[in-house]
């Protein structure tokens, strides 16, 4: 394993506690910045991983060239303003999903955020929602078309929904 994919393993634990580059055990002097960064977004744990890096004392973030420092606060900001925007949909396709009748519940990402990562340190990009019955799952399929929602095929899982992104769903 290379060292950068060390440091991202071990920084995207969202128990990290050191703060101390000797405890960490892993250099953070001549590694590639632009693999790290892509790797922890690739792996979906950039939030986790950047605030345990922010952890640090100020002897190892200066070992950090200031460029990947800058580039990633650009892209957690990003980040910030994708979720408010996750967030506000969510909102309403629950409330819209329960104004219906529509019993459903929650899966996987939404679950995993609430349960295993603390402080909403990990991204993601869907929804899963579990519905009881075909009845149930034919209410929803109204309801977000209703959103602006378009099915695509239905795959092995289930139906997908997707609804293309408007100035609209951003909050003011």
């Amino acid at each position: 394993m290379r060292p950068e994919e060390r440091l991202v393993f071990t920084l995207s634990d969202p128990n990290f506690e050191e703060t101390h580059e000797d405890k960490l055990g892993l250099p953070l002097e001549g590694l590639d910045w632009r693999f790290i960064v892509g790797r922890a977004i690739h792996e979906r744990t950039f939030l986790a991983f950047t605030r345990n890096l922010s952890k640090l004392d100020e002897a190892a973030l200066n070992k950090i060239p200031t460029k990947a420092l800058r580039v990633m606060r650009k892209i957690s900001y990003s980040f910030l303003g994708q979720k408010l925007v996750f967030y506000r949909e969510l909102e309403e396709v629950f409330s819209e999903l329960s104004g219906a009748g529509v019993i459903f519940m929650p899966m996987k990402g939404l679950l995993m955020n609430e349960r295993v990562y603390p402080e909403d340190l990990r991204f993601f990009r869907d929804i899963d929602l579990l519905f009881p019955d075909t009845p149930e799952l034919l209410k929803a399929e109204e309801v977000f078309r209703k959103l602006g929602y378009s099915s695509n095929s239905p795959t092995v899982n289930g139906v997908s929904y997707r609804k293309p992104i408007s100035r609209s769903l951003i909050p003011t």
